[in-house]
Order: C-alpha cells, then sequence, then structure tokens
C-alpha cells in the first residue's frame, strides 16, 4: 500500500513536471525570407518555430536546449537556406533539435545541411537539395533521419552517368579490349574518388567494396579486364588495384571529411567571434551614450556655476564698505567728510552704505531722561 501511494505521488509529480514545462513553452511563427539565427538564439527552452511556405536563411543551432522546427504539412514547403555560416541545422553542447517538413538548400559555401555536435538532432520529413557537398555532419551525439530525401545536384548525375558508362564499357570488353581500345579498371577510380569526396567515408567504403565485387566477379568470370594473361597475374593485377583504390578513395574521403570538420569548427568559432563582436559593440555604444550623459550633466553644472559666479559678483558690486580712518568729534559724536563738512554718525553712513537706521533707546539713557521721583 506505501509503496502504490509512493508511486502515486511520483506519478503526479513528473505529470506537474510535464505540464509546467508545456505551458513555458511557446509556438514562435516568423515570416518567410526571416534569419532563423536570430529566432533560435532568442527562443527558450522548449519552444517551437512555426515554419510558413517559403525560404528562410539560417542557421538554425539548439546550443543546449531543445528546440523543434516545423513546416507545413501541406500546401507549401518551407526550405532554409545557408545564412552566415557553413551549416544550416544542429545541435550542439547538449541541445535537442527537432525538425520535420523542412527542406535544406546546401551550396558549395555551406556543405552540411545537418550537423550535431555533443547533441542531438531528428529529422523527420526532410528534403536535402545541392550540389557537390556531404549533406551530414556528426561528431559527438545522435542524428536520426526519417523519410529524408537527398536530391542530387547536376554535378552528381554527370558522376553517376560516367560510372554506369564506365561499368557497361567493362562489361563489354573482353580482356580489357573494346574495339581495339584498353579499357581498363583504373576509369573507375576518379568516379571512387569523386563519391567518397561527396559523400564522405561511409561512401567510399561502400563503393570500393562494390567495385572490388565486380572486379573480382569479372576476374573469377575469366574476362580478364587487366589484358591477356594467366589467372593468377589476373588475380594479382586485381589485388594491386584494389589496393591502390581503397588507398585513394579512402584517404582522400577522410581528408576531405576532416578539412570540413575543420571548417564547419571555424566557423562556429568565427560565428561566436562575431557574437562577441556584436556584444562589444552594443557595449562601447551604452558607454558613448553613457558618457555623452555625463558630458551633458558637466556642461549643465559648469553653467551652473558660472551663472551663480556672476549672480555674486554682480551682487558684490552693489555692496558699500567703509574703510579708513573716520574723523568724529570727540563731544558731539558728528563726523567730517572729505569736504570739512560735518554730518552726524546716522547721516554719514546712510550716504555711503546701504545700512538703514532705526532709533531706540538703551537702558542707561533711559534711567538718565526717565524723571525721578521727589523725595
Amino acid at each position: 500500500m506505501i509503496g502504490f501511494a509512493i508511486l502515486l505521488a511520483l506519478g503526479i509529480g513528473a505529470f506537474s513536471i510535464a505540464q509546467i514545462d508545456g505551458l513555458s513553452a511557446a509556438v514562435v511563427t516568423p515570416e518567410p525570407g526571416t534569419s532563423l539565427s536570430e529566432v533560435a538564439a532568442k527562443a527558450a527552452n522548449g519552444d517551437t518555430i512555426q515554419l510558413r511556405p517559403g525560404r528562410y536563411t539560417g542557421p538554425v543551432v539548439a546550443d543546449g536546449k531543445r528546440l523543434s522546427v516545423q513546416g507545413p504539412a501541406e500546401g507549401g514547403v518551407a526550405t532554409i537556406a545557408p545564412g552566415r555560416s557553413n551549416v544550416i541545422a544542429g545541435a550542439q553542447n547538449g541541445g535537442q533539435l527537432s525538425l520535420s517538413n523542412v527542406s535544406f538548400e546546401i551550396t558549395p559555401a555551406a556543405p552540411f545541411a545537418l550537423f550535431v555536435k555533443g547533441g542531438e538532432a531528428t529529422c523527420d520529413v526532410c528534403a536535402i537539395e545541392g550540389t557537390g557537398n556531404t549533406p551530414v555532419y556528426v561528431e559527438a551525439g545522435a542524428l536520426g533521419l526519417r523519410h529524408v530525401k537527398i536530391k542530387a545536384g547536376e554535378g552528381d548525375a554527370v558522376v553517376a552517368i560516367g560510372a554506369l558508362g564506365m561499368l557497361g564499357l567493362l562489361l563489354a570488353a573482353r580482356d580489357g579490349t573494346l574495339v581495339g581500345v584498353h579499357v581498363g579498371p583504373v576509369l573507375l577510380l576518379p568516379f571512387a574518388i569523386a563519391v567518397g569526396v561527396r559523400f564522405g567515408p561511409p561512401a567510399a567504403v561502400v563503393t570500393v567494396s562494390a567495385i572490388a565485387v565486380f572486379i573480382l566477379t569479372l576476374t573469377t568470370q575469366g574476362r580478364n579486364p587487366f589484358g591477356r594473361e594467366a589467372p593468377a597475374d589476373a588475380v594479382i593485377h586485381a589485388q594491386e588495384f584494389i589496393f591502390v583504390l581503397s588507398v585513394m578513395t579512402l584517404g582522400l574521403a577522410a581528408l576531405t571529411s576532416r578539412v570540413r570538420a575543420s571548417q564547419a569548427e571555424l566557423e562556429r568559432a568565427n560565428d561566436e567571434l562575431r557574437r562577441r563582436a556584436e556584444a562589444l559593440f552594443d557595449s562601447n555604444r551604452e558607454l558613448q551614450l553613457a558618457k555623452g550623459q555625463v558630458v551633458a550633466l558637466n556642461d549643465a553644472l559648469e553653467q551652473r556655476v558660472r551663472d551663480r559666479t556672476r549672480e555674486l559678483r554682480e551682487a558684490l558690486t552693489q555692496v558699500k564698505e567703509l574703510r579708513g580712518l573716520l574723523p568724529i568729534c570727540a563731544w558731539c559724536k558728528r563726523v567730517r567728510d572729505d569736504h570739512d563738512y560735518w554730518h552726524s554718525v546716522e547721516e554719514y553712513i546712510t550716504e555711503r552704505t546701504d545700512a538703514q537706521f532705526s532709533h531706540g533707546i538703551c537702558p542707561d539713557c533711559l534711567r538718565e531722561v526717565e524723571p525721578r521721583p521727589r523725595s
């Protein structure tokens, strides 16, 4: 009974967490032509980006969070084209990206339609269109593809037609000769290298294995694709050709894949540097605005100081002072001016200063002038 109660409580808690997480998620519907890079960067964990029919630019990167990108289920196609990066969509740093009903347009400058680096990405009912590039790249994590169509470009069609033509010539030749012209398996080498460079090491392994089976089949049937020679020599030549084919095709495929991976890492570092530079530019702009405000406040304060100083100077010009020795009569207390005229103290000071007099009587004088009672 107690165990049932514990399980019930855990179930209710998990359901509540799921409900809260669902309520916190939002659906963002950008307009066609929008850069999904900014939309994905601003989206919160668990948000869904609903695309309308039209063309958008990438990259869409789930960096440490869970995002869902959904195209129109019917009535049009949502295409994501390359932006400022060489990747179009992917997940990194533990992020999770889910895509459905979208089309990717890869170019030589953006060779990766989908990439995963330390995260998880799934693509359901997607199409990848482009020329001459490896469509996906996985360094660490998981990539799930379901109902994905990879449409070959013009270069892929030329390689496929050429390879089929060479296979037909080898099948038609006898002892490595067709109409007097030598036709050898070495003609398949450029096409095998093209497939390895185009689709990466896994496709190179499949291509080399298929060509090896094809050459060994011709050799064992006595068709001698390397020319008239003994069966033992034909087998040795077939082994030598398969070895050279494997080294060149797999080596160039691995080298090309590594170069593209380094290029993708460099592009991501460049994007991060660009974002930091933009953030630094914004901070510098805010600093310049704050500096301008400080300068404006300082100018206003200096102006107030100048105005106050001018007011004080104007006030000082209106102040009248008495300086030096004043000739005063010791008996009547009148003061003599510069023209030998005698004036009362009140008159002298009033004329030469802004002082005003109010008359009263001190206690001593009051006792002298006050009538005394008769004894």
